[in-house]
């Protein structure tokens, strides 16, 4: 087992601080992902990892030194208990990114848990110790997690894989649940908003219902909407079992809804929409180089016009076939996009095979 452990002490710092702790081959490597399915561009996880350092099981310190920008090599002669100790900038507010100050925590592990090398199919645990401050703070997150005592936690995952593509957040949050074919949905919202719960149970309910429907079945058990709402920001992406969404508050539906949803609130659903239908086509329909990608590099597609375009196809579609909007909103949203695309003069220059390479 591969054992992580997160403090978050120094929030006022948005730092993190990691422990790793694992059985280790002679001169073992760890690293950090540099690219990731759904994200597609090289991201720079590693420049956040601050001060590295390594002890043996007496505690005496090992030398440990970067080799590439996201690979560390550790310097051990034999098989032994290691602990690896590191801190990691958290102050993006994005859904690929981490964040952490007095309000929230969200981990992104694909760029704060380091893999270690030719032990990533092994059970992965993290433990997170909470400050006292986000003592009454409430998680969500795809893994499953115990309960919290005495502001400590945690969370399980099968292998690397599975714990990279599982976020989580710890703040004050909302949410509701509500089951689709049998299956457990939840949809949990932090940050600032006045939002109507049951608007939202209604309409995600049917567009969920849509999409199983449409692909006869579901590639998960159980499926979490998690919502940072913000003053103007925007953007999601997709994991297996959940989604992370940033959006304005304004997008959101209030109190008085109209019977069919305004357009910051289109919106807002059809990207809950677009990330839901990833869990299929991405996350379980993918390219075959897409299966075990090397997550050191970029994974080449001529095929992201597909992922990405019928994906944006479809995902308001989805909200017409379910009812959730009118046929006439339908037919603005596909105008916006087709004025979009005829205003794009680079559809003359770049073929949709290129583009996605």
């Amino acid at each position: 087992m591969i054992a992580y452990q997160l403090e978050f002490d120094d929030f006022r710092q948005h730092l993190i601080r990691v422990t790793i702790r694992f059985l280790a081959a002679p001169q073992q490597q760890l690293w950090l992902p540099t690219w990731i399915l759904g994200s597609y561009l090289i991201r720079e996880f590693a420049k956040h990892i601050e001060q590295v350092k390594a002890y043996d099981e007496q505690g005496r310190q090992l030398a440990i030194t970067k080799i590439t920008k996201n690979r560390w090599q550790l310097f051990n002669d034999q098989h032994e208990l290691i602990s690896i100790e590191y801190f990691v900038y958290t102050y993006d507010l994005s859904v690929r990114g981490n964040y952490l100050d007095e309000t929230r925590i969200y981990v992104n592990p694909a760029a704060v848990c380091m893999a270690v090398a030719d032990q990533e199919q092994t059970h992965h645990e993290l433990t997170l110790f909470i400050p006292d401050k986000m003592i009454d703070f409430s998680y969500a997150g795809a893994l499953a997690a115990r309960s919290l005592v005495k502001g400590r936690m945690t969370l399980n995952a099968t292998n690397y894989h599975h714990l990279i593509d599982s976020p989580f957040e710890i703040a004050h949050q909302q949410r509701i649940c509500f089951e689709v074919q049998g299956i457990e949905h939840e949809w949990v919202i932090s940050g600032r908003h006045h939002t109507n719960l049951e608007r939202i149970k209604q309409d995600l309910s049917q567009i969920c219902r849509t999409q199983i429907k449409l692909f006869g079945d579901a590639p998960f058990e159980r499926y979490m909407f998690m919502t940072m709402a913000t003053g103007s920001l925007y953007g999601g992406l997709e994991h297996q079992a959940s989604t992370s969404l940033i959006c304005s508050r304004d997008d959101l539906p209030c109190d008085n809804e109209p019977e069919y949803p305004s357009k910051g609130y289109q919106r807002y659903l059809g990207l809950c929409s677009h990330e839901y239908f990833h869990a299929w086509l991405v996350k379980t329909i993918r390219a075959k180089n897409y299966l075990v990608p090397d997550l050191n590099q970029e994974a080449y597609t001529a095929l992201l016009w597909l992922f990405e375009g019928v994906t944006s196809y479809y995902d308001d579609l989805i909200l017409v076939r379910s009812g959730v909007i009118k046929p006439s909103d339908y037919l603005n949203l596909l105008t916006d996009q087709i004025n979009r695309y005829l205003q794009n003069p680079g559809r003359h220059v770049q073929s949709l095979v290129e583009s996605s390479f």
